[in-house]
């Protein structure tokens, strides 16, 4: 009798954990378009502060929501560079002119040692 009842305790913890892992591995996707910006900066401020200290600004930048607002200084194929500081991919054509200030909402994914870049993804121009 005790081996049956240690035995579905056992599958109800594999059934819980695989459940819990699923969950884990297989989160929400966060729509960053609807999702309201955990921090406003400018490029240049942004860039200053993963240069200064990479590991604070990851700590507070990494995976968060930001809206960066700067001077368009590059258009590309795969997005725009901001004062020469912050790299924005879109998923979209970008047909902006150059040389305009704008205010872009995206997930910063990181610092880029060697081309000293913030690069920011899933991109959107904010009104």
């Amino acid at each position: 009798m005790w081996k049956k009842s240690v035995l579905l305790l056992v599958v109800f913890c594999v059934i819980v954990l695989g459940r819990a892992v699923y969950k884990y591995v297989y989160h929400e996707h966060v729509n960053v378009e609807e999702t309201q910006a955990d921090y406003m900066i400018s490029a240049k401020d942004l860039a200053a502060e993963f240069s200064q200290n990479q590991e604070e600004a990851s700590k507070k930048y990494l995976e968060a929501i930001v809206t960066v607002v700067g001077t368009i200084s590059e258009i590309d194929s795969e997005g725009i560079l901001l004062n020469d500081a912050v790299f924005c991919y879109f998923t979209e054509v970008i047909s902006e002119q150059q040389a305009k200030e704008v205010h872009i909402k995206g997930r910063c994914i990181g610092y880029d040692e060697l081309l000293e870049v913030v690069k920011i993804d899933q991109c959107s121009f904010v009104n």
